[in-house]
């Protein structure tokens, strides 16, 4: 499949995202993440680029724990829970992957 590119600018630093996902799919990536950059600058009194990352992270980090947390209280009868972390764990691996042009 052939990787895709999107060149974004997120305070100030531009990066070309390479990935397998549509430029669409990529797109809605970069909004989401803006719009938590945006709430963590309502958040904190500082604009250091630096926390402001570090927070958005967070944040997005607390609501995938959360999404994880709630689904794994839910897992069907006979899915191994050990199977779906692992899973997990390779999705996040993909997004990563993606967000970081690789």
């Amino acid at each position: 499949m052939e990787k895709n590119h999107l060149t974004v600018n997120i305070l100030g630093i531009s990066l070309t995202l390479k990935s397998k996902e549509t430029p669409e799919h990529l797109k809605q990536i970069i909004q989401y993440f803006e719009g938590k950059l945006d709430e963590a600058r309502g958040n904190l009194v500082t604009v250091d680029p630096c926390k402001l990352l570090i927070m958005a992270g967070l944040t997005i980090t607390d609501e995938l724990l959360k999404e994880r947390n709630t689904k794994i209280k839910h897992i069907e009868p006979g899915v191994d829970p050990e199977e779906l972390e692992e899973f997990t764990a390779r999705m996040i691996n993909k997004i990563d992957e993606s967000l970081m042009g690789h």
